[in-house]
């Protein structure tokens, strides 16, 4: 790669002294450079996040204030965790297609068809593997519903010590074209059953289930449905 260096010319004073400081392009003398700064002090407008500026500027080499050094952006390595999943909505003869998810520790509960989108994969493949994998049915997308993402407070987490979560769900609607309801083999879900919607509201079940349904039901041209208030039977 092609590099510019900018640097103070020779005869220049120290950025201590207030006094401006007239750039030189070395590839370029005599042309004039390009320059911005705030309360007097002379900067180059291009090139001021390449990774040179994190370290000790050479002899010669202009010491860009600290506000125009490289900064790098903080992620979900900082003190929060995400998981992009993907779930199906299987509903058929006023029923719901659910699964009993069963946690190392606690009580179960009913949940969506669905699961973790893996490194490299299409959300669209991912809910027909999670829902072959969790009920032993085959199935086919018919539409995508939605988009929803919660972010579940650490000390509301099953997993205690862990962050702060984000979870971003892709919802669709799913048809099932063959196969055996079973559980999961070695998995965390089990008892997959069609339950009737109305008894739903009854069961000790993820929001998940209850932001399925709404979209599956109103099928709003968004894409999103309000979030659905955690209490009672309603888990994250």
């Amino acid at each position: 790669m092609c590099t510019r260096t900018i640097r103070p010319a020779p005869e220049c004073v120290g950025a201590s002294t207030g006094v401006a400081l007239p750039l030189v392009d070395e590839h370029r003398p005599g042309r004039p450079v390009k320059t911005g700064g705030v309360g007097g002090e002379q900067v180059p407008l291009r090139g001021l996040i390449k990774g040179e500026n994190r370290a000790r500027p050479a002899p010669g080499r202009l010491r860009l204030p600290y506000r125009f050094r490289f900064r790098p952006r903080l992620g979900y390595g900082a003190g929060m965790s995400f998981r992009l999943a993907a779930y199906a909505v299987c509903v058929e003869d006023g029923r719901v297609l659910l699964v009993r998810y069963v946690p190392p520790e606690g009580e179960s509960s009913w949940t969506l068809p669905g699961g973790r989108v893996e490194h490299a994969e299409d959300p669209f493949d991912a809910v027909i593997r999670e829902v072959a994998e969790e009920t032993g049915c085959d199935a086919v997308v018919e539409r995508l519903l939605g988009v929803d993402s919660r972010v579940i407070p650490a000390a509301e987490r099953m997993a205690a010590g862990g962050p702060e979560h984000q979870n971003v769900g892709i919802f669709y609607r799913v048809r099932v074209t063959g196969g055996r309801l079973r559980a999961e083999p070695n998995g965390e879900t089990a008892e997959p059953a069609w339950t009737p919607i109305p008894e739903v509201a009854g069961l000790r079940r993820s929001s998940l289930v209850d932001v399925g349904l709404a979209l599956a039901l109103t099928v709003p041209a968004t894409g999103h449905v309000d979030p659905v208030p955690v209490g009672g039977l309603i888990q994250h």
